[in-house]
């Protein structure tokens, strides 16, 4: 099993017109969640995911460390090599 092979993006874009959904979502802090005209759930979007921690997760670093941290950039792994890693674990 090769897991950078299965890796696979299924994102798909939309163009939202209406005004008033536009203003909803501007508005918004945290996620949205959709739902149909019925109110069946359809989903939830994120506005900002990108190094957010999900509500009551706590790092296990000070900003003080992640900071120092992100100077070195020769400093952890890649994808690649952790990808690498669970193959290597996993199979």
């Amino acid at each position: 099993m090769s897991f950078a092979k299965e890796v696979v993006s299924t994102m798909q874009t939309y163009t939202v017109n209406d005004p008033n959904l536009l203003e909803a979502i501007a508005k918004s802090k945290d996620g949205l969640e959709l739902r149909d005209p019925t109110g069946s759930y359809l989903g939830r979007v994120e506005k900002e995911w990108l190094g957010k921690l999900p509500p009551g997760f706590k790092s296990p670093l000070t900003d003080e460390e992640f900071e120092e941290r992100k100077k070195d950039p020769d400093d952890g792994r890649t994808l690649l090599e952790i990808l690498a890693d669970l193959e290597h674990r996993f199979k």
